[in-house]
């Protein structure tokens, strides 16, 4: 299991995530849901063997 910082690669997955949990309007509001990421003081992924498992974001 890795704990690292956020990468714009990573939104994709996340909002993949988002979606699997019916956090829908996050996934209907993409653009706003990649800006807060991408301007999110506190923004982590946790993965293991490639797969993203949980993320950590906050502003």
């Amino acid at each position: 299991m890795n704990i690292r910082n956020y990468m714009e690669s990573d939104f994709d997955s996340i909002q993949q995530l988002n979606h699997d949990e019916g956090w829908n309007q996050l996934v209907e509001r993409d653009a706003l849901t990649r800006e807060a990421w991408r301007q999110s003081n506190i923004a982590y992924v946790m993965e293991c063997e490639e797969e993203r498992l949980s993320l950590i974001g906050a502003d």
